[in-house]
């Protein structure tokens, strides 16, 4: 069994300002670079040390990879645009509270799992296979753990796909996922929080 270790990117000026960007790029913002510092030696200090790092091919989440790196190396990144943030379609760029204005209940249809995405976007059902065929990639390279650095909608459709809540994920934050050889054979763990605790994003 592989065990991995999946986290969301540091915060970018969109997520401080409550806005999907999904799969646009952008970097950390100021305060995201020193929250992902103090996040990798919390990673360190409680002796969890990866043996490769894989991330989004986003720059969001190669900055925060490459932080993390350099807390608990040396460490080799490795980069797959497979992981990247969810196309969300007709909501990028918009506020939850835009998207219910515009959409009133299909906000809430989604997390409650009665739709698979935003309108003209990516699925979950497609999100999360795309995640798990790359999370494969890494399951026959010895015992150890791996670090993966994506995004909220990579991790909200994995936990999702195993009938757990459809709730933002804090920065820095995610859970632990494990495959037993192949894509077909997996399972979501325990949450972790390396980040702020006390801050939610809303989307």
């Amino acid at each position: 069994m592989q065990s991995f270790i999946l986290i969301r990117h540091a915060e970018t000026l969109s997520n401080s300002r409550a806005r999907w960007h999904g799969d646009s790029d952008e970097p950390i913002s100021p305060h995201g670079r020193k929250e992902a510092a103090a996040a990798a030696l919390r990673l360190r200090a409680m002796g969890q040390v990866p043996r490769l790092i894989v991330c989004s091919g986003l720059l969001r989440a190669r900055q925060t990879a490459e932080i993390f790196a350099q807390a608990v190396g040396p460490v080799e990144v490795v980069s797959d645009s497979a992981l990247g943030e969810r196309d969300m379609g007709d909501w990028k760029g918009l506020a939850p509270s835009e998207v219910e204005d515009r959409w009133p209940g299909r906000l809430a249809a989604w997390e409650a799992g009665l739709v698979e995405g935003p309108p003209n976007g990516e699925t979950d059902s497609a999100v999360t296979v795309r995640a798990l065929d790359v999370l494969a990639k890494f399951t026959d390279l010895g015992k150890g753990l791996v670090l993966v650095v994506t995004h909220g909608g990579i991790i909200r459709s994995l936990r999702k796909a195993q009938k757990l809540p459809n709730i933002p994920v804090p920065h820095l934050g995610g859970c632990w996922t494990y495959l037993r050889g192949s894509a077909a054979d997996w399972s979501v763990g325990p949450e972790v929080v390396f980040g702020d605790p006390e801050s939610l994003p809303k989307t």
